[in-house]
């Protein structure tokens, strides 16, 4: 648990989802302008008789739908990296559960139950725990790795090299 929290507050999480979501949102700007500027070829088109009036008009709509589609999607991606820095996202709620239960000094069934999904006794020295949040916990490693993190622990672990080390 100690080795999550240490995550917490070296690698900011959110921030790597906003900057996606960013870059995305981003394309999507450029995908408008775009739109844009090729209705107003498209105008001058017409104007200079390459284009027909019927093909103007269906050119134009379909410019005018991903335009609006562009648009749409911007506004997703507002409220996803709104929703994001507002905590609103249940994305990082088994993190919120390790800040929240971090200076446990004894296992209790409260604190156990949320995120033990299950106990496997094989015999008295070997059990194995596994966790609700697993998949999360690695999928979250495989982005910091990927974002050009560092990440280094035991076997298994995402490893590689970039500007910063979480161990």
């Amino acid at each position: 648990m100690k080795r999550i929290l240490e995550y917490a507050d070296t690698v900011p999480f959110r921030e790597l989802d906003i900057r996606e979501l960013e870059g995305r949102r981003d394309r999507m700007e450029q995908e408008i302008l775009r739109c844009k500027t090729m209705r107003n070829l498209l105008y001058e088109d017409l104007k200079a008789g390459i284009v027909s009036k019927e093909d103007y008009a269906e050119l134009y709509e379909g410019y005018s739908a991903k335009r609006k589609k562009a648009e749409e999607a911007v506004r997703n991606i507002q409220n996803e990296i709104h929703d994001i820095l507002e905590s609103k996202t249940e994305k990082y709620q088994w993190l919120d559960y390790f800040v929240r239960h971090g200076n446990i000094r004894c296992l209790t069934r409260t604190a156990a139950v949320e995120p033990i999904d299950r106990v496997k006794v094989y015999d008295r020295k070997h059990i194995e725990v596994v966790f609700h949040f697993d998949d999360c916990y690695w999928s979250l490693l495989d982005r910091m790795h990927s974002a050009g993190y560092t990440v280094s622990g035991s076997a298994g672990k995402v490893q590689g090299s970039g500007r910063k080390e979480v161990m």
